[in-house]
């Protein structure tokens, strides 16, 4: 039997580290945004008006109705 070969293809290599580099950023944005609204919190804000929803993406289906 002839023995396969466990590389990634080199189209897939950048597509991994795409989403890795995804997750991290996804990541490291949440944890800011937990930090910044229990901060909020401690300090007696409230904190409806401290939620910021960023409107840098779009839908690409088109089914984002909230805008």
């Amino acid at each position: 039997m002839a023995k396969r070969s466990t590389k990634k293809p080199a189209s897939e290599k950048p597509r991994a580290f795409l989403l890795g580099t995804m997750t991290l950023t996804l990541i490291s944005e949440t944890l800011a945004e937990v930090e910044r609204l229990e901060a909020a919190k401690i300090g007696g804000q409230p904190q409806a008006d401290m939620i910021e929803i960023p409107q840098t993406q779009s839908d690409p289906k088109g089914t984002d109705h909230e805008r």
